[in-house]
């Protein structure tokens, strides 16, 4: 992934781009033991926490001490276009806090709502992105990628193909529209 692969979907308080804080936390849905290295180099002065994301309430706490959280979800390809059970326990306990940065990758679309709308920031990305592309648009890279899919409100605005993937309904407007981020409506 490069910065062209990244998408901004949303940064209501300006919290993009990200200045070395003096500590942050990551956490999220998958292994995140290739950020440690890459935060040293990008960031030298910055403290990394990763806490264990099996206790979201001990997690929020964490999350509400630091200036920065990054909360990292990586979708598989989905039987259903909506966000798993777990994932949506991350989102509802860190994501709303101010200063959460959620980084989303899915091979597919999912429903944005309800949860899009406790994000106050959202960087779209690639599924293969690595922690030094993502920290390279964090830190300022203009993020020139597109959408290559529309993001439904709900799951309801899907249509399932016969190849087994949902398309957005063309009758409804989506959450965020395929294509450049400068198109993209909220």
């Amino acid at each position: 992934m490069a910065a062209s692969d990244a998408v901004i979907l949303k940064n209501d308080i300006d919290l993009l781009p990200v200045t070395a804080p003096a500590s942050l936390l990551l956490t999220g849905n998958h292994p995140l033991d290739g950020w440690r290295m890459t935060l040293a180099q990008h960031w030298p002065s910055s403290t990394l926490h990763i806490p264990d994301t099996r206790h979201p309430v001990r997690l929020q706490t964490l999350a509400r001490r630091e200036p920065l959280v990054l909360l990292s979800i990586v979708l598989p390809v989905l039987d259903k276009p909506v966000l798993p059970r777990r994932e949506q326990e991350l989102i509802d306990k860190v994501a709303s806090l101010r200063q959460t940065i959620l980084l989303l990758s899915s091979p597919a679309p999912i429903a944005m709502l309800p949860w899009h709308e406790q994000v106050r920031s959202l960087l779209w990305l690639a599924p293969a992105a690595s922690a030094a592309e993502v920290l390279t648009v964090l830190s300022g890279s203009e993020p020139g990628g597109v959408l290559s899919f529309d993001l439904p409100r709900y799951p309801g605005n899907l249509q399932r193909q016969p190849d087994g993937s949902f398309v957005q309904r063309a009758d409804i407007r989506p959450a965020f529209a395929k294509g450049r981020p400068d198109r993209i409506r909220t």
